[in-house]
């Protein structure tokens, strides 16, 4: 891969460009994706976090309510003379007018529980508040776990105390209160404990979320785990400081931080769309503006090197870079031009020298045997015959030469005779050679004026 990346590199100068600014590019993006996002998950994560404490204040507020409902209500029948005297006798009268699943239903609750203050009577009642029909288990275990019920003190200043209870799977809110004539005198005959049951389809339309209770993992402070869509958040079903009797779990959408990635990609997307655009554009002003020229130039330099002709570059000026190189290259294509011709000038007369050296040297190495020769034919030139010829010849012409003398100087005049074709023969050569000579020399002084040579 890295040599591919090095080869496409070096292919284009246009490529290399778009390679280096978009791995710089999405280098960039990345980074900032990468920034944008931490921003994302702190600010938007406080937000996050400030929309989920205020839906746990609203859990809160919901079993709160549940509570104070309780409480005014067992309020109500604790300030009563009917409930004051019928824990004294616990007559059947009082049970018959109030004691049934509609008088229940109107005070919104699911067991009412009555307790002398020595435990030495009490009874219980408990309705289903679905059916209507009467729970008398649920009204045994209320008795029974009474006195353990983690019942606080109403912090309104009134003399009820609450709590919660858990039984079977069910919670229930539980409200207790002495219980004293109407107007409030005399001494408490016993204690009223009205038990409401907390359903989670009531709170899910409290809260406008799904809602289920938990009695399995107990924890005194609200829990959020986040997930990648959804927060599971479990708020403690306690009161004040008291142990947790149940977790009120319910999931949030994380609507915030899911906004937040969105603004984040969004933003990303239109960086790289950005990005892409601008090397598009890089692109079509890189080969118009930068590559035409470089091409359009090299392709010109090609003309030169074919033509061996060196013309300046035509076209409109240019004021930019491009157009300096232009300049430059003229200038030096015509400074090149002026050297070119000075030096054919220069080479012209030097060649002209040269020739004229040479030919004035063939004409030396011509002219010089000539000089020999001619001192050769002027030693054959010499007179023919010697003067004892004459005298030679006439003693031939005497009669009365003897004979032995007469061979003698017959021999002697044929000898003379043979030297003179001799010396004969070798003018002939010499002549020749000199001719040939000049011949050459001729050829010499020639030569510069032929066209083809």
């Amino acid at each position: 891969m890295r040599l591919r990346l090095l080869r496409l590199r070096a292919k284009s100068l246009r490529a290399t460009l778009i390679f280096d600014l978009t791995v710089i590019g999405i280098t960039a993006a990345a980074l900032f994706a990468v920034v944008l996002g931490v921003m994302i998950r702190s600010s938007f994560g406080a937000l996050e976090s400030v929309e989920i404490g205020r839906d746990v204040d609203r859990a809160r507020a919901a079993l709160s309510a549940d509570l104070v409902a309780n409480e005014a209500h067992v309020l109500d029948w604790g300030l009563w003379d009917e409930t004051f005297f019928y824990l004294r006798a616990f007559d059947r009268a009082y049970e018959d007018r109030n004691i049934n699943a509609i008088s229940f239903e109107n005070a919104e609750i699911s067991c009412a529980a009555f307790l002398r203050l020595d435990r030495s009577a009490q009874r219980a009642f408990c309705f289903d508040p679905g059916t209507g029909a009467p729970d008398p288990d649920l009204a045994a275990a209320v008795l029974t776990d009474f006195d353990t019920m983690a019942l606080q003190p109403s912090r309104a200043g009134k003399t009820s105390s609450a709590g919660y209870w858990q039984q079977g799977g069910r919670l229930f809110a539980v409200a207790s209160t002495p219980v004293r004539r109407s107007d409030g005198s005399g001494t408490a005959e016993g204690l009223l404990v009205f038990l409401h049951l907390i359903e989670a389809a009531t709170l899910s339309q409290s809260l406008q979320v799904p809602v289920r209770l938990d009695f399995s993992a107990f924890s005194p402070v609200p829990v959020v785990v986040g997930e990648e869509d959804v927060l599971d958040v479990a708020v403690p079903v306690a009161m004040g400081s008291g142990p947790p009797m149940a977790m009120l779990r319910f999931q949030l959408p994380r609507l915030v931080l899911a906004a937040g990635e969105r603004l984040r990609d969004l933003t990303v997307l239109a960086l790289l769309g950005l990005l892409a655009a601008l090397m598009a554009l890089l692109g079509r002003r890189l080969s118009t503006q930068v590559l035409a020229p470089i091409l359009a130039f090299r392709q010109h330099v090609v003309q030169i090197r074919q033509a061996g002709e060196l013309v300046p570059i035509e076209g409109p000026p240019r004021t930019d870079e491009i157009g300096a190189l232009h300049r430059d290259f003229n200038e030096m294509a015509a400074e090149l031009e002026a050297l070119r011709l000075a030096h054919a000038e220069q080479s012209f007369a030097l060649g002209r020298e040269q020739n004229a050296t040479g030919l004035l040297h063939n004409l030396r190495n011509s002219l010089s045997p000539v000089r020999v020769i001619l001192a050769d034919l002027e030693r054959h030139l010499l007179p023919d015959l010697p003067p004892e010829a004459g005298r030679a010849r006439q003693e031939l012409a005497d009669p009365l030469t003897a004979d032995d003398r007469r061979r003698r100087l017959v021999a002697y005049l044929e000898a003379l005779d043979a030297d003179r074709d001799q010396r004969g023969a070798e003018a002939r050569a010499l002549l020749q050679e000199a001719g040939r000579s000049l011949t050459e020399a001729l050829e010499a002084m020639r030569a510069p004026r032929d066209p083809a040579r």
